[in-house]
């Protein structure tokens, strides 16, 4: 496989309802939780981004500082169940591509140690968008965060 070469991530199974054969992440509920600190504040190094300008905001746009407190997670273990014909396509995709999950990424975190596969015939449990008496109403499609993008939706096995 070329790097001009399309790759095909739509290898799983669909759902009549559009939504794809998996079920959402799942973990062990003995994790470690810890808050970390993202910052970004003004250093004299820095200098050579705004040339000769003599002021700039510190406060506002581009050149903003800024304290963000993230809360991460330690989990050692976590799997999904998904529905899938093309199981080597799968493996090769994932152990090609995936290298971590989740947020920050770029920053360390969510880094994947190692991917095993296994058969099994436990049924996906996963939310289903439906029209009466949903169970929950959430976002199916990015951004996850606007309002718009929330569906009604039941858990079902599938």
């Amino acid at each position: 496989m070329s790097i001009d070469e399309p790759i095909e991530f739509d290898l799983l199974n669909h759902h009549s309802s559009g939504v794809y054969m998996a079920s959402v992440m799942q973990y062990e509920e003995n994790f470690i939780t810890d808050i970390t600190n993202f910052t970004k504040h003004w250093h004299k190094s820095h200098q050579y981004l705004v040339g000769n300008k003599k002021t700039f905001k510190i406060n506002q746009g581009a050149y903003k500082s800024y304290n963000l407190p993230y809360e991460t997670k330690n989990i050692d273990k976590c799997w999904f169940v998904f529905e899938t014909e093309n199981i080597e396509d799968v493996k090769r995709i994932l152990n090609t591509y995936c290298f971590s999950l989740g947020k920050k990424r770029n920053r360390g975190f969510g880094a994947i140690e190692k991917i095993e596969f296994e058969e099994t015939t436990d049924g996906i449990f996963r939310p289903i968008p439906c029209e009466s008496n949903p169970d929950i109403y959430i976002p199916l499609n990015p951004p996850y965060w606007e309002v718009k993008n929330c569906v009604g939706c039941k858990f079902e096995g599938i």
